[in-house]
């Protein structure tokens, strides 16, 4: 039997833009090749930690956004969510979790990573 074969709906839910390619991007690949949906919810922005501080909060933000719609289409992800919470934000607050279950509830994932 398939590892993957109850499961048809996959959700990978990180801290910043790339983690998922860096924590499971094989697995990711193996569920999308096997014709599963994997959905990214992405909870912070990509908007610090950049070497280059002439960059400003608002270009990283939409730099890592688009870097990380680029790596998801690579691997075949359905869809990326993005949160939008500050690097460095994040706190697990009901604002956090609110968000994270709208998503959970709307995308329906058999698993989660």
């Amino acid at each position: 039997m398939e590892v993957f074969e109850p499961v048809e709906r996959a959700m990978v839910v990180t801290p910043h833009p790339d983690d998922a390619e860096l924590g499971c991007g094989g697995t990711v690949a193996k569920l999308t090749s096997a014709g599963k949906k994997v959905f990214y919810v992405v909870a912070t922005s990509g908007n610090k930690g950049g070497r280059d501080t002439d960059m400003s909060g608002d270009y990283l933000r939409k730099a890592r956004e688009e870097e990380q719609k680029r790596a998801a289409e690579v691997l075949g992800v359905s869809e990326v969510v993005f949160l939008d919470f500050g690097d460095g934000e994040l706190e697990d607050d009901h604002d956090f979790r609110r968000a994270l279950v709208y998503q959970i509830r709307r995308l329906k994932p058999d698993i989660i990573f």
